[in-house]
């Protein structure tokens, strides 16, 4: 696997990610683009060295989500409690997209997910294309003002994690972690992207409901 090219698109990757998350929790990205790429540039490098080096592909994922929680909170000092929220909800958002992107070439019989892990030229192509559409609604999400603005500055900001709405908002994303393994193993794209877009759609529902203070 060739490490530039494989360095760069998934630096694109998750340049994307970040700005799709600070986008839907109303940060001003501009403020934050040397910590997204210096942030993005270290997860580009870990995955390489995990897939490729250490052969570890199964827990890649888990592991630069773990990383990158970590950096939002010591990095970019957001509350560790919202770390959580704001990437695991980013992150899914990006499931569903990239899961939906290969449903319609699959359906479209244009290449197939075994194609993709196969053959590193439609991986990368599938990367690409998934960023791309991540910037784009990113822009108009930007564009129209709307996300949530609950997220505290304050790092010594205290978070009544048993509040009702917490604790579904941490079940939902901890149910997340064993549903991608098992979806991930069936190799099933549709029943993948149904599941997440419920759970998704539940995660916005309570965020919404958080964001207007009227609980759950």
């Amino acid at each position: 696997m060739d490490f530039f090219l494989f360095f760069v698109f998934s630096l694109i990757e998750g340049i994307s990610i970040f700005v799709l998350m600070f986008s839907l929790f109303r940060f001003k990205i501009k403020d934050y683009l040397a910590f997204i790429f210096f942030t993005s540039s270290i997860m580009a490098f870990i995955s390489y060295f995990l897939r490729t080096q250490l052969m570890l592909d199964s827990v890649t994922p888990l592991v630069l989500a773990v990383l990158t929680i970590i950096l939002l909170r010591y990095l970019f000092r957001i509350h560790f409690f919202y770390s959580i929220i704001m990437f695991s909800i980013t992150l899914i958002s990006s499931m569903v997209l990239q899961g939906f992107l290969i449903f319609i070439s699959q359906a479209l019989d244009i290449y197939t997910l075994d194609e993709i892990r196969s053959n590193e030229s439609l991986l990368y192509l599938t990367q690409f294309v998934t960023s791309l559409l991540t910037f784009c609604i990113s822009w108009i999400i930007l564009k129209k003002r709307i996300g949530f603005t609950f997220v505290p500055f304050d790092e010594n900001y205290r978070e009544d994690y048993i509040k009702k709405e917490n604790v579904y908002l941490i079940f939902l994303v901890m149910l997340c972690i064993p549903l991608s393994v098992m979806l991930i193993d069936l190799k099933n794209i549709p029943l993948a992207v149904a599941v997440f877009v419920i759970i998704l759609i539940a995660l916005l529902n309570m965020l919404y409901r958080k964001e207007k203070g009227t609980g759950l």
